[in-house]
């Protein structure tokens, strides 16, 4: 996995595949029953909202996208049991398997640092 500069920029990428079905209790914006890039649409927006352009979100299917190419390590993890999918990595440091706890994604947010922009 190539090595980004990040420029104070916090990049989530949510590692999972749409074939899957999260139930609500790993998925607390989900409601019931919902589709993963579903979630990271919401998640996306409501991290937008809270922290503006410092944040970007992404979804990587780690069967159909083409880019998985480049996180061989995040993939060898997934089929190797080591992880949990999803996985939820922060500017390429995995920090959650298993679950997309709304809760969990800020708190590892703010452990790193990130502060919602001062409005003047």
């Amino acid at each position: 996995m190539e090595k980004e500069n990040f420029a104070g920029k916090y990049y989530i990428k949510i590692f999972g595949t749409a074939a899957v079905e999260i139930p609500s209790s790993h998925c607390n914006i989900c409601g019931s029953f919902g589709k993963i890039e579903e979630y990271v649409a919401e998640l996306a927006s409501i991290l937008k909202q809270k922290y503006g352009d410092q944040v970007e979100v992404k979804f990587i299917d780690i069967f159909l996208s083409p880019e998985i190419d480049a996180y061989k390590e995040i993939l060898f993890l997934a089929l190797t049991g080591q992880v949990q999918l999803p996985i939820v990595t922060i500017n390429d440091q995995v920090r959650l398997s298993g679950n997309l706890s709304m809760t969990s994604i800020l708190d590892e947010l703010e452990s790193i640092g990130l502060k919602p922009p001062v409005e003047h």
